[in-house]
This record gives structure tokens, sequence and C-alpha cells, in this order.
């Protein structure tokens, strides 16, 4: 069993059936995307990783987990970002 594997099977939220975390997951998504405002999703984006430290998750896995898409947004950025700087 992978550590994923592990904190997924042994967290404090694991009793609760499936269909109503993804029903939660999926509200969130659709406020913070139809609201299109940063704030509003700076604060689900906070509120989210607060319920993943609280179902007993630790902070230094979650946070490795989180570079994963933060290499793909770095990556996605730097090619935008030159071009922006060439057409000064």
């Amino acid at each position: 069993m992978t550590l994923i594997d592990h904190y997924a099977y042994s967290n404090r939220f694991s009793r609760i059936h499936p269909a109503e975390k993804i029903v939660l997951t999926l509200c969130m998504m659709i406020f913070s995307l139809l609201a299109r405002e940063a704030a509003i999703s700076i604060t689900v984006f906070v509120i989210s990783g607060g319920m993943i430290l609280f179902a007993g998750i630790p902070g230094k896995f979650y946070g490795k987990l989180l570079l994963i898409p933060l290499v793909f947004i770095f990556l996605g950025l730097m090619p935008v970002t030159v071009n922006m700087t060439q057409g000064d």
C-alpha cells in the first residue's frame, strides 16, 4: 500500500460516503468558478486545505502533493511571460 492509499483509508473522513464528498467538492468548485473573484477562490482553497489537514493528512505530505500542480503552472507561465516580454 502506498502512502497516499494509507492516508485515504485511515483519515477522519474515510467513513463518509464518497458521493457526499464528491458533491461537496463539486459545489465548492462550481461556486469558485462562477464567482470569478480571486478572494473567493482563495477562500475555497484555504477551506478545502483546512479540511484536508483536519482529516489527519500531515501538512508536509499535503505540501508535497501541491507541488505537482505548481510545477505545471510554473511551466505554463514561462512561455506566457516570454511572449509578453517580446511584445514590448
